[in-house]
């Protein structure tokens, strides 16, 4: 799905069409979301292993509800409606930034995203999930300055790419209280190196860049562009050619 590794502007200088797998991991991806937000409202793992020790520790496993939660996406695009639709059917409010996303768009009037400034999303929600793509004006965006306007119990989810945060700023965040943890499926440098300071918090979890990564999406996936790429070279449009 993304295109940051792709060297886009030479492609387009030879002429080369460029096919990307259009929305064919998005389900995968929004379900990962909500496996996050319930993984760090009810940590089922943790409860887990601790049992197998011998323990049986309730008031420590006792855990939050995310009905009524806010759940705040950062990015209303294709991937962010569907988590949408997802976490209204756990009860939650639901906050979306996108500057190119409009008032009377599918996903406010349609999912019931309520559409608000950056800083209010900030502010008001108790997760908040990175859905925009990797570019000049996304990279670093989650800064020490942005942790700050967090509250500080909201978790961190990042599905999109590693390099929209300040992974140096997120440790010093989190050592710091100001957010009260971050689920990572994508690191600026993956696989992760062994001296990351992300490794020994516990308040972190770090996923091998699996969002997207299901049986089904894998197979969409292939299909969608093995069928894209048969388009272009017969000279057919193609709905998955990049613009």
């Amino acid at each position: 799905m993304g295109l940051d590794n792709i060297d886009l502007v030479a492609a387009r200088d030879r002429e080369i069409p460029v096919i990307y797998a259009r929305n064919a991991n998005a389900v995968s991806v929004a379900e990962y979301v909500m496996a996050a937000v319930l993984s760090c409202s009810r940590n089922l793992s943790e409860a887990n292993e601790d049992v197998r020790a011998g323990n049986w520790n309730r008031k420590r496993f006792t855990g939050s509800e995310v009905y009524g939660k806010t759940l705040g996406l950062v990015g209303v695009g294709e991937i962010a409606q569907r988590t949408a639709r997802r976490a209204g059917a756990f009860g939650m409010r639901v906050l979306g930034y996108d500057p190119y996303v409009a008032p009377y768009d599918y996903a406010p009037v349609e999912t019931g995203v309520e559409l608000v400034d950056l800083d209010t999303l900030l502010a008001r929600a108790d997760f908040v999930s990175l859905h925009v793509p990797l570019n000049g004006s996304t990279c670093n965006l989650f800064c020490l300055e942005v942790f700050r306007k967090m509250k500080p119990t909201a978790w961190l989810i990042n599905t999109a790419r590693g390099g929209v945060i300040n992974e140096a700023d997120l440790t010093r965040a989190l050592d710091e209280g100001l957010v009260g943890g971050a689920v990572l499926d994508v690191l600026k440098e993956e696989p992760v190196s062994k001296e990351s300071p992300l490794l020994i918090r516990d308040n972190v979890v770090l996923t091998p860049h699996i969002a997207g990564l299901t049986e089904e999406a894998q197979v969409k996936t292939s299909v969608l562009v093995a069928k894209e790429v048969i388009k272009v070279l017969r000279g057919q449009p193609s709905l998955c050619v990049v613009g």
